[in-house]
């Protein structure tokens, strides 16, 4: 029984039956990853393509916290000045929490960058500012 000729036709059977061809074939496994690798490059594509135009960004400059609110100074870049723009500021507990948030409106001018000071109040004393979707209106 040492090799598949010297196997009756029972035990070629039992064979059979304890190891199954695969129920997916080769051609069937190499259509499911190019289908995947497809969604894959198709999704990748349209991501690049949303996020690689944002035109509007911000960081921020400085802040001083106080008990209920933080002044906060934002600068903002937009390539087209003459429309107006805005970005989501918010305040974060030491525990990361936000703890407060507001929608800044940033006024068109003629330079390309704006430093605007931003008010947030806040229901708990805050340790950081961060900028969030900027965008142009």
């Amino acid at each position: 029984m040492s090799s598949s000729q010297g196997l009756d036709e029972a035990e070629r059977e039992r064979i059979a039956r304890r190891y199954p061809p695969p129920r997916i074939g080769r051609t069937g496994w190499i259509a499911i990853i190019a289908v995947l690798a497809l969604i894959a490059g198709g999704t990748y594509l349209w991501i690049a393509s949303f996020h690689g135009n944002e035109q509007v960004g911000g960081s921020v400059r400085g802040f001083q916290t106080h008990p209920d609110r933080v002044d906060a100074v934002i600068d903002v870049y937009r390539p087209d000045p003459s429309r107006p723009a805005t970005c989501e500021v918010f305040a974060l507990a030491e525990n990361f929490e936000r703890v407060g948030e507001v929608t800044q409106l940033i006024e068109p001018s003629e330079a390309n960058e704006a430093t605007v000071e931003v008010t947030i109040l806040t229901y708990r004393r805050s340790t950081a500012v961060d900028v969030e979707d900027c965008e142009a209106l």
